[in-house]
């Protein structure tokens, strides 16, 4: 037992004078692990200088000035040696820079115990105050709509505006004042196209200096919309996509290439034409499917509901549509019950549904429901027209569809349903040189993974803008 008391004793004695001769390396830190990010304009600033306050209780040995994205050493800083607390200052350089530019920059300290730690730096840099027209879209636009809205950002950087002016034709046209000041101005005109001809719209823009800029906008009010053949996905959605029509100029077969198939069938009912059913197959063994989406219409062609076929299993995709007068207001799919579906009045258009379907109709939550807003007048040439209400969404490539085929025109916001403050998508276009929708990109508020934010890309591709076959 005395034996058993002497090992416990000795024992107890050894890790406490182990413990005792431990040494202790603390870390070196910064008053924060935030990036830290300086914005500044050009007409005020030649220098940015990178601030923090660094503890480091085992002493500097050195500090390193990084390139935030290739990591590339900068410079060397040897005279804080031996320092344990400093306000650290350093000066960067950008004179030089003639645009908008974002650079970024990584402080490494190394300690007199070789551990290090790091704090990042972003410094936003906006070029010399210069009148800009931004534009929505692009310089020239073709389009069948009755009225196109011009929309653009007009900016003087820290220089205050003088006057903009709008000019359709050469004529002048009435423009909200430009308030004292003001170093921004948004334009939004809604411009009738009642003629089908060629449409010649200035924008001008001048500071309180003298100095101007303009722009010149070309819209071609066309019969109607040249359709694409092809559309090429990018970013989280890499397809390529195979436009075919029939007599009627109508999209008969949405071919996703190696992925699906989509063959859609049309109908009249009374003198309203309809899409009567959407076949959708897969490719080889991978993707065996066939579904038969039926859409099921009263005699005026009001639709009443969409099942799904499997082979000889029908099941309903939608089991009713709830209408107010004929207005869709709502749904019924399984157990759940869908109302007040959300609609937007475009000026110039009209009401647009705006509802956006991002789950399965049967398991729809009301905090899970999105809108689309900010609607502009740029048609997307691919709508399906006459699928009632949008009511399809094929789960296997729901993003694309409900981006490219079930809305007529364009939109720059998606939305939570129940709080517009919340966006969850934001979406941006442009026109080629003939004024058609060429391209088409949603970027999500949220991050992937990897940290990046999560985008997809859709570039419209005509018969003249093919590539020939090798």
């Amino acid at each position: 037992m005395k034996s058993t008391y002497l090992f416990i004793f000795f024992l107890v004695s050894f890790l406490f004078i182990a413990c005792q001769e431990t040494p202790e390396f603390p870390d070196p830190k910064f008053d924060s692990t935030d990036t830290r990010v300086y914005e500044v304009r050009r007409d005020t600033a030649d220098f940015v200088n990178l601030e923090c306050f660094m503890d480091v209780p085992n002493g500097i040995d050195r500090i390193e000035i990084l390139e935030g994205r290739s990591y590339e050493v900068l410079d060397v800083l040897e005279e804080y040696k031996g320092k344990k607390e400093l306000d650290f200052n350093y000066q960067v350089d950008i004179s030089d820079i003639v645009r908008d530019s974002s650079l970024a920059f990584i402080v490494k300290v190394y300690d007199l115990k070789y551990r290090t730690y790091n704090k990042a730096f972003m410094v936003r840099v906006k070029k010399f105050s210069v009148p800009e027209i931004i534009l929505e879209g692009g310089e020239t636009i073709s389009t069948d709509v009755d009225a196109f809205s011009i929309r653009a950002t007009l900016t003087t950087g820290m220089i205050p505006i003088r006057q903009v002016r709008l000019t359709v034709d050469g004529e002048k046209q009435e423009l909200p004042v430009v308030e004292e000041d003001m170093t921004e101005y948004v334009l939004n005109y809604r411009i009738p196209l009642r003629r089908q001809k060629e449409y010649s719209v200035q924008i001008l823009l001048e500071d309180v200096d003298g100095r101007r800029t303009t722009k010149v906008v070309k819209i071609f009010k066309v019969r109607e919309m040249e359709k694409p053949v092809k559309i090429l996905c990018g970013g989280r959605l890499p397809y390529e996509v195979l436009l075919e029509y029939d007599e009627q100029n109508r999209i008969s077969l949405i071919d996703i290439l190696e992925h699906y198939k989509f063959q859609i069938m049309y109908e009249q009912i009374k003198e309203k034409e309809v899409i009567r059913s959407i076949s959708q197959s897969g490719y080889g063994l991978e993707n065996p499917d066939y579904i038969s989406y039926v859409f099921n219409y009263d005699t005026t062609g009001i639709l009443q509901n969409v099942t799904e076929s499997w082979g000889s299993a029908v099941t309903y995709h939608v089991g009713q549509c709830l209408y107010d007068k004929e207005k869709l207001n709502g749904f019924v799919a399984g157990a759940v019950v869908v109302t007040q579906v959300a609609y937007e009045d475009v000026p110039g258009i009209g009401e647009i549904m705006s509802e956006v379907w991002g789950t399965a109709f049967a398991a729809t939550l009301e905090r899970d429901r999105l809108r689309a807003t900010d609607f502009q007048t740029m048609r997307i040439p691919t709508y399906l027209k006459q699928l009632p209400y949008s009511l399809f969404v094929p789960f296997k490539v729901g993003i694309l569809f409900q981006d490219v085929f079930l809305s007529p025109y364009v939109y720059l916001k998606m939305i939570k349903y129940l709080d517009a403050s919340v966006v969850v998508n934001n979406f941006s276009y442009k026109t080629d040189e003939k004024g058609r929708l060429s391209s088409l990109t949603r970027t999500s508020t949220s991050t992937g993974s990897d940290g990046r934010a999560i985008m997809y890309y859709y570039q419209f591709v005509y018969k003249d803008t093919v590539l020939p076959e090798n």
